[in-house]
């Protein structure tokens, strides 16, 4: 993915979104670390900077609601461990093959991700929405690593082109409130905006049930546009929606999240093997 940002002006921004100051920022990432300090119980295996400062931005540089963020993150985990368990990326090579998600690599013009779910996609012979759900967990992991991601956030396209009123039975309520909580309340990411596109009438019904878990900025973040092509356009810039969404942007190799997600677990699992063998203990990356 494209990062056109310089770094003046990336730190210029990050103070007057973020409240993030460059002199102090060692501090705040200090200040946050100290908090996990008095809470062993909580159980946080990753106290990096480079970890905790992706928490401080999600919440503004609000210590307090970044430690909250933080401590949810880590008990959702715990909480769900058999989902994580199997969050292999080759176990999903479907799901991304059929574009659940796919990631522009081209970012918008306020220099955000964009991530594109096309939902008549789904397969339900071959994997689940739990498995959709775990492949979009993957690819947010994967793009908030970026600052440029950390800064200026991520917006969610949704296309429902082709997707049947039968699959709506494949889902329940509560995946639907795992699904808020876990990005809402649980990861330290900014979603900038939820684009439905071609939604038929049902999407609606379905967005009743999650409405009162949802956060009025977050409500307000979610744009129903059904077949108006040119209202997305005004949100997202056509270089950044591919052509089959009315955009300019031809995606020639639709496998490159996969291979870059798949090339990150095989580098994870290089560095896991050798610390291991520095160690003599196994490590395990619970992140």
């Amino acid at each position: 993915m494209e990062d056109t940002e310089d770094s003046e002006d990336f730190y210029k921004i990050a103070q007057k979104e973020l409240n993030e100051t460059i002199d102090t920022r060692s501090l705040d990432i200090e200040a946050l670390r100290d908090k996990i300090k008095l809470r062993p119980d909580i159980l946080i295996n990753r106290d990096d900077d480079e970890f905790l400062i992706r928490f401080l931005r999600a919440r503004k540089y609000n210590k307090d609601k970044a430690f909250e963020l933080l401590c949810n993150y880590c008990q959702f985990r715990r909480k769900h461990q058999t989902f994580f368990k199997s969050l292999k990326v080759s176990c999903l090579r479907p799901v991304f093959e059929d574009g659940l998600p796919m990631v522009s690599p081209v970012r918008d013009q306020y220099g955000r991700s964009v991530i594109f779910l096309f939902s008549g996609n789904w397969n339900t012979s071959l994997y689940t929405f739990e498995d959709i759900l775990r492949a979009l967990l993957l690819t947010v992991e994967y793009l908030i690593e970026s600052e440029r991601t950390q800064l200026f956030g991520v917006t969610l396209v949704i296309d429902f082109t082709g997707w049947k009123l039968g699959d709506t039975k494949l889902i329940n309520k509560q995946h639907l409130l795992d699904a808020v909580n876990v990005f809402q309340n649980c990861f330290p990411a900014r979603f900038k905006g939820i684009h439905l596109i071609n939604q038929p009438w049902y999407v609606r019904v379905m967005l009743t049930l999650i409405k009162p878990s949802l956060k009025r900025k977050a409500a307000s973040r979610i744009y129903f546009h059904g077949k108006n092509m040119l209202a997305v356009q005004k949100y997202i810039t056509p270089r950044a929606l591919p052509i089959e969404l009315g955009g300019d942007m031809n995606i020639p190799d639709k496998s490159w999240l996969y291979n870059a997600l798949l090339e990150r677990d095989l580098k994870k699992e290089h560095q896991g093997r050798n610390k291991k063998n520095r160690n003599n203990k196994t490590v395990t990356f619970d992140y």
